[in-house]
């Protein structure tokens, strides 16, 4: 009987019961939760066990189910076991608010006005679908789990069961459920373990015919002795025999002590680590997510704690001080050396703060809140603006007050002219009161309609601009004191700045528009329209593109002169600031959803997300961008060390989707295909990142480059494309020679002394090309499809198929060796000294093969990270391993990950400048560059020393009691505070 496992709400309970009614009519199991039920230990363990158990697992989808915590953890757990997952809409709900693991499933819809037998019949449909390997593929998991659970070698399927299992899950693979890594991890060692059982037998079985003919004479010698000392042995094996039996009632009793402790080690550690898991994906939640992981690793080290807490450590920076004031952080200010900030607080209190050290060098009190703080063009002195009217000049060393002026009105905003000699105040009664700062006098004043809200001075000095609610963009030539009225909004102008050049003005309002003004004509050169509100513009430092922060939750990137939409970023809330770091390469954003998140400018990367106390208000970047300070609404700044992503020393982005990249090996030329294209440039004069390379070496037009590889020596390029053209191109000059016109696309690789040409395709042939005669002949062929080749520096060809490696001698055409490695081998790449092989399937297992004398033996498997590109460095020192979001960085010598650099998309190629120190790595249209010697390798022996480095504190005695009940409270990291 089929069993079948609903999640709902409890307000969907009516429809609920109709469908269980109508599965059990049908002979169907079915298995219900309860929503709203307290959580505990025990409940949730059984919801799990249930899931586990079903072959099929029904999400009754609605607004309630899709908000519910429960429902999530329910959902997420049957994704985890590789369950066949059926979204059944009984109530309308936006898909954009839905979890990815239904969002991209089709849903069978059973409303109030829907058919409700056609929808019954599409859910039997999808739950008998290939009925016996849903059956097959529930009691394979419910064993795998078993097996996980406990590590008995009892538990491991054998003979006739395992042959079986092994071929429903070839025949199977990729349908739907597709077998789970835990199962391909289970198959494994039960093939393993039936090996080494049957090698058991054998020899037990050989030894034990030894012995039968060896004792048959010595026993016929000893009978006459035996008998004689028979009576005293079995007196005195009766006394052994007591003796022993209370010895052995003892061990059996300390066994299962020890079996039972290690059982509920076992249950914690996986208890931390799902909980772990799922706080993960919570806005805010990666702070519990790390501890919760950390406590899972150091009670039994496993391969999925582990990997939540590599993820959350590349998502995590290095805290540096947690400051509080008493009331929300208003604005956050840089000083012009770039090495110290300004706090303006709600409780009346201004802060100076050092970035390296987070030490408060002096704090300035005003008779109300603080609005907003400047710094002079010298850094020498600091002015602040508060509610009561008050604005104070501060010596910025020492905090001493050297003018106070009053108005009476509330300051919104204070502005220094560039030149350090004018004090612009916005104030509450639309006026805005210029300041000579030399000698405090009246310099002028200005008026607007309707009430201030922004204001800045252009940056040569010469121009002020304000934004009013009213919608009103004001410009005024301070030397003329002309009025140059700019570019209207139909809303209050919520921000506005000048581009760097100040030749345009950048502004944002409630009218969901930002648009750029001539400040010479007030004309407007450009608008660009949002979802919502526009709550904040910025521009790049070189001001080719600017950002706009928006209530729709989005942070979009726009092209300065084309107004073209480049990227365009999700934060989980409305964004309440954005600032782009002084070197253009990351956005940083933060709002309402208690975060704030640091994005690649090249590809839109989330390169961090820092949890914060309250909803953010303010940021702001250091003067060299190694910092990033945040103020929130409950007075919290929270000042971090993001260095680390310092590593990405820049980028380049192409018109179109980057599809293969190539070093030559000497490094004096890079070589990248996009769309159909091949370019060649010089390293050493990449273009700048928002010029795309122009004149392509060669263009295929709509035949997409499927393979691109450069001969030892750099003088030669060889490309095939999808519609199986190969064609060899000399370098520098492009003169091309075509070896292939069509046919099956073609892997290619160079013989090591460039000499020839190796191409391998999906109809089985693998051939080789002579690149100086063009000779050409047949090497080996296979009956299945050929996905992909390497050559080792002694000349041995790896092919790579599905299920097997063939190591094949090419000077000899004749197999060398054949390796087992279950799945499509799609990805090869041999260390430069041939010694290590390193495989990658489409199911994201990493195989490291050593070579032993004159075979290659496996060494160690990773799995769970499916990739795309493979390289070795150029010293061999470390593997590269692209995959989507990420470039995962391993040890050949181990096996073991040791960094992670954060992505965004699939990363197609990598490639290494000949030095080895500069990864390029390429994902969608961007074209990334890191220095990897400064990268910090994290081990499995300091990761949790290095995730603790990346908290705040361990949880509070509530959230303990949340995660662990009555268990005794404990540091989890030792090193941090209890709060």
């Amino acid at each position: 009987m089929t069993g079948i496992f609903i999640s709902y709400s409890r307000k969907d309970s009516k429809v609920a019961h109709t469908l269980m009614n109508s599965f059990r009519s049908i002979e169907l199991d079915v298995w219900v939760d309860w929503e709203d039920i307290p959580p505990a230990v025990g409940w949730l363990d059984q919801i799990l066990q249930g899931i586990e158990q079903a072959d099929a697992f029904i999400f009754l989808v609605s607004p309630d189910s899709v908000a519910s915590e429960v429902c999530n953890v329910e959902l997420e757990h049957a994704h985890k076991n590789a369950k066949r997952i059926i979204p059944i809409v009984v109530r309308d709900v936006d898909p954009k608010s839905t979890r990815d693991v239904i969002r991209n499933l089709n849903w069978i819809f059973m409303r109030e006005d829907d058919n409700f037998e056609t929808g019954l019949g599409k859910v039997r449909v999808a739950i008998n679908l290939d009925l016996a390997w849903l059956e097959e593929h529930r009691r394979l998991q419910v064993r795998a789990l078993e097996w996980d659970r406990r590590k008995d070698p009892s538990l491991l399927l054998r003979g006739s069961d395992l042959r079986n299992v092994s071929r429903m899950v070839l025949e199977h693979e990729g349908r739907d459920p597709a077998p789970s890594e835990l199962q391909h991890h289970y198959i494994r060692f039960s093939r393993s373990n039936e090996r080494v059982r049957t090698l058991t037998w054998i020899s037990a079985a050989l030894a034990i015919l030894i012995m039968l003919v060896l004792s048959a004479f010595a026993l016929d010698q000893r009978q006459d002795a035996l008998a004689n000392a028979a009576e005293a042995q079995n007196q005195r094996a009766i006394a052994e025999s007591n003796q022993k039996t209370a010895e052995s009632n003892a061990r059996a009793a300390l066994i299962a002590k020890a079996a039972a402790d290690k059982n509920a080690g076992i249950a914690n550690a996986q208890r931390s680590a799902a909980r772990a898991q799922i706080y993960q994906t919570r806005t805010g939640g990666l702070f519990s997510s790390t501890l919760l992981a950390i406590d899972s690793y150091q009670r039994i080290p496993s391969f999925e704690a582990e990997e939540i807490l590599r993820e959350n450590i590349s998502l995590l920076p290095v805290p540096v001080k947690d400051i509080s004031h008493g009331g929300s952080i208003l604005a956050i200010k840089v000083s012009p050396g770039g090495d110290t900030f300004v706090t303006a607080s709600d409780d009346g209190t201004a802060c100076l703060v050092r970035f390296e050290s987070g030490e408060s060098l002096f704090c300035s009190t005003s008779s109300g809140s603080v609005l907003d703080a400047a710094f002079g063009p010298d850094g020498k002195v600091l002015v602040t603006s508060a509610f009561s009217g008050q604005v104070l000049v501060l010596d910025a060393e020492s905090g001493d007050v050297l003018k106070e002026l009053n108005y009476g009105v509330p300051v919104f905003s204070v502005n220094i002219s560039p030149d350090g000699e004018l004090l612009a105040l916005a104030r509450d009664d639309a006026r805005i009161s210029l300041v000579k700062m030399s000698s405090y006098e009246f310099a002028g004043e200005f008026s607007v309609f309707g009430s201030l809200s922004v204001t800045a001075f252009s940056p040569d000095g010469n121009l002020f601009a304000a934004g009013s609610d009213a919608g009103a963009v004001t410009i005024w030539d301070l030397e003329s004191r002309e009025i140059i009225t700019g570019g209207a909004h139909s809303g209050e102008v919520r921000d506005l700045t000048f581009s760097p050049d100040g030749f345009s003005l950048l502004s944002g309002g409630t009218d969901n528009c930002a648009v750029l003004t001539s400040p010479s004509t007030g004309e407007q050169m450009l608008k660009v329209l949002a979802e919502d509100w526009v709550e904040d513009v910025e521009f790049s430092p070189d001001g080719s593109w600017f950002v706009t922060a928006s209530n729709d939750f989005r942070i979009r990137v726009w092209d300065a002169e084309t107004g073209e939409e480049r990227l365009r970023l999700l934060q989980d809330s409305i964004v309440n600031d954005v600032k782009i770091s002084p070197d253009g390469l990351w956005i940083a954003s933060t709002g309402s959803d208690r975060t704030v998140r640091v994005w690649s400018a090249a590809d839109g990367a989330e390169m961090f997300q820092i949890p914060l106390v309250g909803e953010g208000i303010v940021l702001e970047f250091s003067g060299d961008g190694s910092y990033l300070v945040a103020g929130d609404e409950l007075g919290h700044v929270s000042l971090w060390d993001i260095s680390a992503i310092k590593s990405n020393t820049r980028y380049v982005r192409f018109d179109e989707f980057i599809e293969r990249v190539e070093m030559s090996p000497q490094g004096d030329w890079f070589s990248a295909s996009t769309a159909g294209q091949v370019w060649l440039l010089d390293p050493e004069n990449f273009p700048q990142p928002t010029d795309p390379p122009t004149d392509p070496l060669i263009d295929f037009f709509d035949d997409d480059v499927w393979e691109m590889v450069m001969d030892p020596e750099g003088k030669m390029l060889a490309v095939s494309t999808g519609e199986g053209r190969v064609v060899a191109i000399e370098i520098p000059s492009g003169r091309a020679r075509t070896l292939i016109d069509n046919g099956p696309a073609q892997s290619l690789v160079f013989s090591p002394d460039g000499s020839n040409l190796y191409l391998a395709s999906a109809d089985g042939l693998v051939q080789t090309r002579s690149i100086e005669s063009g000779e050409d002949g047949l090497l080996w062929e296979a009956d299945q499809p050929v996905y992909t080749t390497a050559v080792s520096s002694a000349n041995f060809l790896a092919i790579g198929m599905e299920d097997v490696i063939v190591l094949f001698d090419p000077a000899a055409k004749s197999e060398i060796g054949v390796l087992e490695s279950p799945g499509l081998n799609h990805l090869l790449a041999f260390h430069p000294d041939g010694n290590l092989l390193v495989s990658s399937s489409l199911s994201g297992n990493t195989s490291f093969w050593r070579k032993e004398g004159n075979e290659f033996k496996l060494q160690n498997s990773v799995t769970g990270h499916p990739a795309v590109s493979i390289s070795f460095t150029p010293d061999g020192q470390r593997l590269f391993l692209g995959g989507t979001d990420r470039v995962l960085i391993f040890d050949p010598r181990s096996g073991t990950e040791v960094h992670r650099i954060r992505q965004n998309g699939d990363t197609v190629d990598i490639a290494f400048s000949a030095d080895g120190k500069t990864l390029y790595a390429a994902s969608m249209r961007t074209l990334r560059f890191f220095d990897i010697s400064s990268l910090t390798e994290i081990s499995e022996a300091n990761i949790v020393t290095v995730a603790c480095s990346r908290l705040l504190q361990n949880f509070t005695a509530p959230d303990w009691r949340s995660f662990f009940g009555d268990d005794e409270y404990k540091l989890i990291c030792p090193s941090l505070p209890v709060p």
